[in-house]
């Protein structure tokens, strides 16, 4: 697929993130979105961030492919009158994850972005948000992880929380922002007037993880969240892992199919046969029995064998891979998840190519990431022959997919959060459904 035909080509973004947020704009990139980062050698700290292997920032370079480069420090006067009277008018979208003082400081917070620009998308992604009480708070990835309620459920019970690897909560909610900003841009081609968008890292954690006030569903075995066991519980019973020859495996048997296939799996034993055990209330009591048997059948099997038995009999069974078993699966292999490119010094490495693909095409690694000003002088000159943008039109107050059919058939939690991510904005969202899944 050709650039130009990429699904967001034509669309311009302006990419202010300085450490926090650049997956979000990444993911306009990918698209084809012109994403232009306007940051200074004096300002920039996302080429800090590690890990770091020979002066370069692993994380500046997956994070900010594909885009282009203008080197501009908008605390200077000059520099930010080029932003607002050269750059701003040509934008469909501004992103920014600076802190809400520095916003106001540089006078770049989305209401006087939209002052220059009325048909612009104006987003911020900040720790708490623009308004409430905690606005002007500084978080860590460890803190939202925290407050978010996703460390009530995380470690062993009697001990400490488990801290989640690396940046989970940031990078969800970047994509959070990537889809508010989207759809915002969406409502603008509808009715050519533009928005501000108002992200919180804090709010995305606690909406978007499975927090633990918010379980549900066949897993709690019958039980309502509400009246279930409060504090950090033993819930491995759950999502059991089983121990096998070369390696582990995660099993879900929580359907009354799951489960028939599962006994069946077993060689049908008498001591299972109870109707009783159809229960998962039961199954889950009586977890201290089953599942040690369940791990007399898996133990002498390879993870490869075990996954492909478990799909003959109708259970949900995976592989736990190393990280250098996902580099190298052949799935990921086939579905070139992982390029090969030339970072910063020549350096080549293999890094994710996107997580997208349109008609078969990889929405992916186009370019390696920009020095800082590379761009600048090609984008400068460039905007003197783009014709200004129309007025906009006066708002019509609908919502960005009023209008709209989508057919829901997802399960559980992910297939749920995603209607209603279009049912939230206007789309009418028919779920379809069985009473025996």
């Amino acid at each position: 697929m050709a650039d130009n035909a990429l699904p967001l080509a034509g669309v311009r973004v302006l990419d202010l993130t300085n450490g926090k947020g650049e997956l979000g704009t990444r993911l306009f990139a990918d698209l084809g979105a012109d994403v232009i980062r306007v940051e200074s050698a004096g300002t920039d700290t996302s080429r800090a961030q590690g890990p770091v292997v020979d002066g370069v920032s692993l994380y500046h370079e997956v994070f900010n492919a594909n885009k282009r480069s203008v080197a501009l420090d908008l605390s200077e006067a000059a520099d930010r009158t080029v932003f607002l009277e050269r750059l701003l008018p040509h934008a469909g979208i501004c992103f920014t994850s600076l802190s809400p003082a520095a916003q106001a400081a540089l006078g770049i917070e989305p209401a006087a972005l939209l002052g220059h620009n009325p048909a612009l998308v104006a987003l911020s992604l900040t720790d708490y948000g623009l308004t409430g009480p905690y606005r002007d708070w500084s978080a860590t990835e460890w803190t939202h992880l925290a407050m978010g309620g996703v460390l009530s459920r995380s470690g062993d019970p009697g001990r400490e929380p488990l801290l989640p690897p690396l940046d989970i909560a940031l990078q969800t909610a970047s994509v959070s922002a990537a889809w508010a900003a989207l759809l915002a841009y969406w409502n603008r081609l509808e009715t050519g007037v533009g928005d501000a968008v108002d992200i919180s890292v804090f709010e995305c954690v606690v909406q978007v993880f499975d927090p633990g006030w918010g379980m549900a569903g066949s897993a709690t075995g019958g039980v309502p969240a509400a009246d279930g066991p409060r504090g950090r519980i033993d819930d491995s019973h759950k999502y059991p892992f089983f121990a096998c020859a070369d390696g582990a495996v995660r099993l879900t048997v929580l359907s009354p199919r799951q489960w028939q296939g599962m006994f069946a799996w077993m060689g049908c034993p008498e001591r299972f046969a109870d109707e009783r055990f159809d229960n998962l209330a039961v199954r889950f009591k009586e977890s201290h029995v089953l599942y040690p048997a369940i791990g007399e059948l898996l133990r002498p099997k390879a993870r490869d064998q075990i996954v492909r038995e478990a799909q003959d009999y109708g259970v949900a069974a995976v592989a736990v891979l190393s990280p250098q078993e996902v580099a190298s699966n052949e799935h990921f292999a086939a579905r070139r998840a992982f390029t090969r490119t030339t970072i910063a010094h020549g350096r080549e490495t293999d890094v994710v190519d996107g997580f997208v693909e349109v008609d078969g095409a990889r929405m992916g690694h186009h370019t390696p990431a920009p020095a800082i000003g590379r761009d600048t002088a090609e984008v400068l000159a460039g905007i003197e022959e783009r014709r200004p943008r129309s007025e906009p039109s006066a708002t019509t107050g609908r919502r960005p997919f009023d209008g709209l059919r989508v057919l829901d058939l997802g399960i559980i939690v992910a297939g749920a959060e995603a209607g209603r991510l279009f049912a939230d904005l206007g789309a009418e969202v028919l779920k379809v459904e069985s009473v025996s899944d």
